[in-house]
């Protein structure tokens, strides 16, 4: 019963999410419209226009929050239609690790992401912060993954079934891009 109280209210806060994400960008775009509520852009009344305002005015956290949203709402949905399978198979640890191993990941992607466009445009001059922080950040990263995979295994150990192991793996693939898009973020944020 707990598991379907807690999974109800991630849907709840998926979908709050989602519709955050979606509804924010709108009102944002009216502050920009003209009279009559006519945008001042010839032809910006369509996706281009929403894309600019999600991506360039609000640097993408719309995004990032539709993508958490969604991915919550999936999460959620299949704990309430497989709860039988997750309370036999998963535990909250396993599947903390596994959450763990997917930031940890996309956080080195971003910082592989990073080096790789400083390294391929021969910028390293023009970076002198950004290029030595993400080769140690993405080296730390690089070692937390690997104590992350050896903690989980650990743990999966005591509780060893390979249902489970295939979901924590499922969460982990299913929550690597938001995490993705949301370092992104901040690195577009804080830079």
């Amino acid at each position: 019963m707990k598991l379907k109280q807690i999974s109800l209210l991630t849907l709840l806060t998926g979908a709050l999410f989602s519709i955050i994400g979606v509804i924010v960008p709108f009102i944002t775009l009216q502050n920009y419209t003209s009279q009559n509520g006519a945008i001042g852009i010839i032809g910006g009344a369509d996706t281009p226009t929403y894309e600019f305002v999600v991506f360039r005015i609000m640097n993408g956290w719309p995004f990032v929050a539709i993508l958490f949203g969604i991915t919550l709402i999936v999460s959620a949905l299949f704990c309430l239609i497989f709860s039988k399978t997750v309370k036999n198979n998963c535990n909250i640890k396993t599947t903390a690790l596994s959450l763990g191993l997917s930031a940890v990941g996309a956080a080195g992607l971003v910082c592989a992401f990073l080096w790789f466009s400083i390294v391929s445009f021969g910028e390293m001059s023009k970076h002198p912060i950004e290029y030595p922080v993400s080769i140690l950040l993405g080296i730390v990263c690089f070692f937390a993954f690997v104590v992350l995979i050896a903690l989980y295994f650990k743990a999966r150990k005591i509780n060893w079934s390979i249902k489970g192991f295939c979901i924590d793996i499922l969460t982990s693939v299913i929550f690597l891009p938001t995490f993705f898009f949301a370092f992104s973020y901040l690195y577009n944020t804080l830079s």
